[in-house]
């Protein structure tokens, strides 16, 4: 059984969102991310966040998930 990315009943497969995540840890790098730098990540819970988390992984760099705080 190969691990499924799931989200709103849609499932990603395995190669493609591997694929994804290397591009974005490229895209990380392009931008001036480093070894042990922090990426802040203020994004909705998903795929696209758990791409950008496993990008910075990739790279060596340190994730830091930001919630934003919403007043009704």
């Amino acid at each position: 059984m190969k691990p499924t990315v799931e989200s709103q009943g849609r499932g990603i497969d395995p190669a493609a969102f591997y694929k994804s995540y290397l591009r974005a840890a490229g895209a990380l790098r392009a931008c001036g991310v480093h070894e042990d730098d922090v990426v802040a990540l203020m994004m909705r819970n998903g795929p696209d966040a758990l791409e950008v988390t496993l990008a910075a992984r990739w790279i060596g760099a340190l994730w830091c998930p930001v919630k934003l705080a919403l007043q009704d």
